[in-house]
C-alpha cells in the first residue's frame, strides 16, 4: 500500500492536465477501476492501481493513463493501450513552453 500511495503522490504533484480528471489510491472508485480494466487490460491487477488519469473528452476512460505499482498504461483515442514497466525507463525529459509543455520518455 505504501508504494501505491507514493506513486499516487508523485502523479498528483507532477502531472497537470487541465481538462482531465484524476483518481488516486486509496480513494479510487470501484466503478473507475472496472472501466479502466475493461478498456486498458482485462488482466490488469486491480490491487496494483495507484492512479488513474482520464483525459477523455466525455469522461469515458478511452484516453488517459493508469499508473500501477509496476508500470504505466497509456491509451490514446482509437489506439490500443501501451504498457511500459518502470524498470524499462532509461530517461525522462520534461519541458515547459509558453503554449504547450511535454514529456519524452525513452526506454528499452
Amino acid at each position: 500500500m505504501e508504494r501505491k500511495r507514493a506513486i499516487a503522490k508523485i502523479v498528483r504533484e507532477n502531472l497537470k492536465a487541465g481538462w482531465s480528471r484524476s483518481f488516486y489510491a486509496p480513494d479510487i472508485r470501484n466503478k473507475s477501476v472496472s472501466k479502466v480494466v475493461k478498456i486498458f487490460d482485462p488482466a490488469m491487477d486491480t490491487n496494483s492501481i495507484a492512479a488513474i488519469v482520464d483525459m477523455s473528452l466525455f469522461r469515458t476512460y478511452t484516453q488517459g493513463m493508469v499508473f500501477t505499482t509496476q508500470g504505466v498504461y497509456y491509451k490514446d483515442y482509437f489506439e490500443k493501450p501501451i504498457y511500459f514497466n518502470y524498470l524499462d525507463i532509461i530517461e525522462i525529459q520534461t519541458w515547459k513552453a509558453k503554449k504547450d509543455g511535454g514529456t519524452l520518455v525513452q526506454g528499452q
